[in-house]
């Protein structure tokens, strides 16, 4: 077959140039016939907007009446009854292929604010439509200060990805309308939306749902304004609404429902109802990167950093961070040069929940050293431990998480007297895992009124999931305990907090420990859902001395202290550190280094705090 010859397409007119035949025009009917053909950003218009030639000429004739003075001289000599500029009526005579239905406010010129009218039905070009015809594009006055232009951060999740596509497809489709991303992470909303905006070919610029007005006038202009602002910038308008607990506000919704330019509503709580009788909203959901999806994220975000790949496991296992985070942190390690332990504490820092007035972060200071514990339970610290830190090993990458989604919760379950080092084994533990610890406020959880408990509970894990922090709940069993006989609506709503908290002990995504005196007072259902038991015994003479012989800070001065009379007093490790304490006071208050006689003295005040007669043992410690 032979080629067709084509007829190239004349060059493009700059603009002075086009204006100076709206010039011709006004002073010479007969240059309507050398109307130039193309004049590239009226071309670029007219696709965005769908204008006619006739539509074209009038954006020609304002733009010339406004910007050479010799146009406005010619219109003054032509049309003397006219303001400086030209009415509805002349751009009809004037213009070739115009008919009234152009210039109505339905129509694109006006639909669009391309073109105003005045009270004299004179036509002008707004400063955002002249300026952009000038060459110099920008955001308008009107909406500059309601949007803000949307950038991605180039690290996306596979999820992400697929979200995106999924929302072209719709957008591109044969009815598109509004589309509404949904997802609990708000980084991963922000990716998809800007990932969306490149598979168009598109800007992405943001409006937030509550800046939307509520007064059905105002609300109009601004749709009126963003579809302009969306069709000279090439744009995906993106409606985010961040609150996670309430919907969208109805006025975005109704703004959504007006636009004609593309638009994409973020929310982490979706649209059921759009509100307008027939309208409908295409959902995608986007869901938090898992695992081994972050840790194929944090290897490339620190890809070329070989002293920090080797963290991104770690760092992915444990905080579950989103790819906006996680590209600020590699950025920030890249431009201070972190070492490995600085970048693990700015992870943990941004993962880090807030969780007041229910628990309390408890700064962990903490070490193995410290902690002196029978052989068994610190081989069970280990291995709660090592379970932790390899997670993403054994249910994701062997398989686990694939098989069912229960029980991947680690929870550890603390029993022992008080003062046997409860507490400072979780703080070990949440030290070795380089994680927060958080300390529960039992009393502030449990409420008398029906439901307040497990509200407060799911605050409590709702905030801590992602973060990788350990949750302590102390004296769990007023919190934990067994479940009662159904007497009353008490009872029955008593009943459904314990399974409740069942259910969030399997999901959590962190380390549960629950801390007791009396074991036999915790639910069976939790012992059993429970992956750590750990006994925590009243410490045996040799375990004192051991204890004794680490209580004392190395710049505390001591002398002739005996260790195996201090082992010889039946206490606690708990009491053992009072009493250190205290027998350091009494020393500072004299002036002299802690010896004997200052711990016979505070041994006998920790005694008689506890309600124990002094032993035999005290005789002679002077």
């Amino acid at each position: 077959m032979n080629d067709v010859p084509r007829r190239s397409a004349p060059d493009a007119v700059p603009l002075h140039e086009a204006c100076e035949w709206v010039v011709r025009l006004l002073t010479d009917a007969s240059a309507a016939a050398d109307r130039p053909e193309r004049v590239e950003q009226l071309d670029e218009l007219a696709e965005a907007f769908g204008l006619e030639p006739f539509d074209r000429d009038v954006l020609l004739l304002c733009a010339a009446c406004q910007t050479l003075p010799h146009a406005r001289e010619a219109l003054a000599e032509r049309h003397p009854g006219l303001r400086p500029g030209p009415d509805e009526r002349l751009a009809l005579q004037l213009l070739d292929g115009g008919t009234w239905d152009r210039l109505l406010p339905v129509a694109p010129l006006r639909r669009y604010a391309l073109v105003e009218r005045d009270a004299d039905h004179v036509l002008h070009l707004p400063e955002r439509m002249l300026h952009h015809l000038l060459g110099r594009p920008a955001l308008g006055a009107e909406v500059a200060s309601r949007v803000q232009v949307l950038s991605g951060t180039g690290l996306v999740s596979d999820s992400a990805r697929a979200a995106a596509e999924q929302i072209c497809e719709h957008l591109e489709g044969a009815a598109p309308g509004p589309a509404q991303l949904v997802g609990s992470d708000r980084g991963e909303r922000i990716e998809s939306a800007a990932v969306t905006a490149m598979l168009l070919g598109r800007n992405a610029i943001g409006l937030d749902a509550t800046d939307v007005p509520s007064d059905p006038d105002a609300r109009y202009r601004l749709a009126q304004l963003l579809d302009r602002e969306c069709g000279l910038l090439r744009s995906l308008l993106v409606i985010e609404h961040t609150d996670p607990l309430t919907a969208p506000p109805r006025p975005a919704l109704a703004l959504a429902l007006r636009l004609h330019a593309p638009v994409l509503l973020c929310t982490a709580h979706p649209v059921e109802d759009p509100g307008s009788e027939g309208a409908t909203w295409a959902r995608v959901d986007v869901r938090r990167a898992g695992p081994v999806e972050r840790e194929a994220l944090w290897s490339t975000a620190l890809s070329g950093l070989d002293a920090l790949g080797e963290e991104a496991p770690g760092l992915a296992s444990t905080f579950e961070l989103g790819t906006t985070q996680i590209s600020a942190l590699a950025r920030q390690a890249r431009v201070e040069d972190l070492s490995g332990p600085a970048l693990w504490r700015r992870a943990r820092r941004a993962a880090r929940p807030a969780l007041e007035p229910l628990a309390r972060r408890i700064d962990v200071r903490g070490r193995r050293e410290h902690l002196v514990v029978s052989a068994e339970a610190d081989r069970l610290l280990r291995e709660l431990t090592d379970q932790v830190r390899h997670r993403l090993t054994v249910y994701q990458r062997w398989g686990f998480a694939a098989r069912s989604a229960r029980g991947l919760g680690i929870a550890a379950l603390f029993h022992g007297q008080s003062g046997t080092g409860k507490t400072l084994a979780a703080e070990v533990v949440a030290s070795e895992l380089g994680v927060d610890l958080f300390r529960v406020d039992v009393s502030a959880v449990v409420s008398k009124y029906i439901g307040e408990t497990e509200k407060n509970l799911r605050r409590i894990f709702d905030g801590a999931d992602g973060s990788g922090a350990v949750l302590l709940f102390d004296e769990a069993d007023a919190l934990f305990g067994k479940r009662t006989e159904v007497r009353d609506s008490h009872d029955r709503y008593a009943n459904v907090e314990v399974g409740y908290l069942l259910q969030r002990l399997e999901a959590y995504r962190g380390l549960a420990v629950l801390t007791t005196n009396m074991r036999g007072a915790i639910d069976d259902a939790f012992l059993r859902r429970i992956r750590f038991i750990v006994p925590f015994e009243f410490p045996d003479a040799a375990e004192r001395r051991q204890i004794w012989s680490r209580v004392f800070p190395e710049d505390l001065p001591t002398a002739q202290l005996d260790l195996d009379r201090l082992a010889a007093l039946p206490v606690s490790g708990g009491s053992i550190r009072n009493i250190a304490l205290n027998a350091a006071f009494l020393a500072a208050s004299g002036g002299a280094p802690v010896c004997m006689r200052h711990l016979s003295r505070a041994a006998r005040m920790e005694l008689d705090k506890l309600g124990r007669p002094a032993p035999a043992a005290l005789r002679g410690w002077s």
